[in-house]
């Protein structure tokens, strides 16, 4: 079971997710596209760096008001059904349930007071709590959900996403064949009662509704609301309010197209289920640059001269030296996530266990990557976590031995295998995630040659012996880190056509005990064959400059509203 581009994000550029997409969405409409320049940002991996937040959260200090000023790192839609602008519907949308980012209690309540799942994990009852309204003051109630989910799935809706997300219900198929504009699996008991009914067991449901897609819309302001942030669908100060898109989230919107520009602004929202926020608004504009000069971009320099001028209180991705007057710098590490190597087993001589074993024996991971090597593909506050198969594997010896196993006399002969960084940018920005050690550890002990290759997906897969990818969950879940690459590669070899047999039965396990043992199978199968190599535990810090009168920052791993709890000190002098 996988979710698209909304589940894992299998990645080797790192500066996409550092986010080069603030300049990209800009730099897109110039035939003479500037090049990004990042190599001045403060980035590590390094897994011990961790941060809890920004500012004082002394409860004696005053907390009054303020208007903050951030980047805007999209430029497509409010609709949260098809667009992309997440850190904006983390403020503008609340969800039934949220993810923590504290993995043995991984759900958080949000819209639903209470929840339960039936004995067989097919159905699903929330209970919504008392008195719920959207932005403008109209209630929520449970048949809100059910025409919000009936109305992404519609095929008319354009969303990519919602089949994925909302595709276990029963009668989603229906929905989104057009057969049918009714969610027969969802009911509604009372304004207050919602009932989801699933076509199988699906553990990772309550996951799946903390998606974006999953959040409830008010029908009437969707029949002639304006979501789309291109200035030629700017609103003015005298646009009528009902055209703005209404959410129940901490924040509404209050104009687009900022002064004649591209930008979105909120403002508190006075109904909000967990109190009115703190800030009386959070204005995000876009990164100012010049896309159309042709030359090299310095994001670094560009967020921090925003910065410096005014335009934004926090500048995200600058260099660990930046200096300001009025802002300090601020780390935080917001990714973990997992670097490795999957062999093609459908390409000779990977197809060959005993090649693919002594592959893994002759490299030295701990060597190309302490203090952060990752000799397991789930990590420790994983679920399913193993430590006995967290072993060092580096045995020249026994790589030796292996070869004289394989069909193979000796692997000097053979053509070189082509180790392939797996990119979906066509700048071909990448971040390599293994060291030259290993490659020439491989020569030195079976005499392997390679050859590197940077290329698209598909490219990747049909002409690479070897694929270099990058693993960030999206929630603390083991589905999250080992379904991506096994779906990544089932179509390339029957023992990857196994592993995703073998994940799609543990996603349809209802008991949460066999279920994660069933995910610890999959991991020891995906190792003892010898299918993939992991190579580091990668937790990326990045560093930000911050006004000083910013307070209660906080970014949340894995999405959620950051500006309802932020205020700003000078406000409340």
């Amino acid at each position: 079971m996988t979710h698209g581009r909304r589940t894992s994000t299998l990645s080797i550029g790192l500066l996409i997710a550092l986010g080069i997409a603030f300049a990209s969405v800009l730099m897109a409409c110039s035939s003479a596209e500037p090049t990004a320049d990042l190599s001045d940002v403060a980035i590590e991996t390094d897994a011990t760096a961790a941060s809890e937040g920004f500012g004082s959260n002394d409860e004696s200090t005053p907390r009054s008001g303020g208007i903050l000023r951030v980047l805007l790192g999209c430029r497509d839609s409010l609709d949260p059904v098809v667009g992309d602008c997440h850190e904006l519907y983390d403020e503008v949308y609340a969800r039934l349930v949220s993810i923590s980012d504290d993995p043995s209690n991984p759900i958080d309540l949000d819209l639903a007071e209470t929840y339960t799942v039936s004995d067989d994990g097919m159905e699903y009852t929330f209970t919504l709590r008392r008195d719920l309204k959207f932005s403008d003051g109209s209630p929520l109630t449970a048949q809100d959900f059910k025409w919000s989910w009936e109305r992404a799935l519609d095929p008319d809706s354009g969303s990519e996403t919602a089949v994925e997300v909302l595709g276990g219900i029963v009668g989603a198929a229906e929905v989104v064949a057009g057969g049918t504009n009714s969610l027969h699996g969802v009911r509604f008991v009372d304004d207050r009662t919602l009932i989801v009914e699933l076509t199988t067991p699906r553990p990772l449901f309550l996951y799946e509704v903390a998606d974006h897609v999953a959040t409830p819309l008010s029908r009437n302001n969707t029949k002639s609301w304006q979501v789309e942030i291109e200035p030629t669908s700017q609103f003015g100060a005298g646009q009528v309010r009902d055209a703005l898109p209404v959410g129940t989230g901490p924040f509404r919107v209050s104009e687009i197209g900022i002064d004649g520009g591209i930008g979105v602004r909120i403002e508190a929202n006075p109904h909000y289920h967990r109190g009115q926020p703190l800030l009386v608004e959070v204005l995000f504009v876009p990164l100012e640059i010049d896309a159309d000069s042709g030359e090299q971009v310095d994001l670094a320099g560009t967020m921090l001269a925003m910065f410096e001028s005014g335009a934004i209180d926090i500048a995200p991705y600058v260099s660990s030296d930046a200096v300001s007057s009025d802002g300090i710098n601020f780390n935080r590490t917001f990714t973990d996530g997992i670097a490795l190597l999957a062999f093609n087993t459908a390409k000779s001589p990977l197809n060959d266990l005993h090649v693919r074993r002594a592959i893994v024996a002759a490299s030295n991971v701990t060597e190309s990557f302490d203090p952060v090597a990752a000799y397991s593909l789930l990590w420790d506050g994983l679920p399913s976590y193993d430590p006995e198969v967290a072993v060092d594997r580096f045995d020249p010896e026994s790589a030796r031995g292996e070869i004289e196993l394989s069909e193979f006399a000796s692997l000097q002969s053979l053509d070189p295998l082509t180790l392939c960084y797996w990119n979906s940018r066509s700048d071909g920005l990448v971040f390599r995630i293994y060291s030259e050690s290993l490659v020439e550890g491989w020569m030195e002990h079976l005499g392997i040659r390679v050859r590197e290759s940077n290329r698209f997906q598909d490219a990747c897969l049909r002409d690479a012996d070897i694929v270099s990818v990058r693993i960030e969950p999206r929630f603390p879940d083991p589905h999250e880190v080992l379904a991506p690459v096994v779906t990544l590669l089932d179509q390339e070899g029957e023992d990857y056509g196994r592993a995703a047999a073998m994940i799609e039965e543990a996603s349809r396990t209802a008991d949460t005990v066999a279920r994660l043992a069933r995910y610890a199978e999959v991991e020891r199968y995906l190792l003892e064959q010898s299918l993939v190599l992991p190579l580091l535990r990668d937790s990326v810090t990045v560093t930000e400059h911050i006004r000083n009168t910013v307070r209660g920052y906080a970014p949340k791993r894995y999405g959620g509203s950051v500006y309802g709890s932020v205020w700003l000190e000078e406000a409340a002098q």
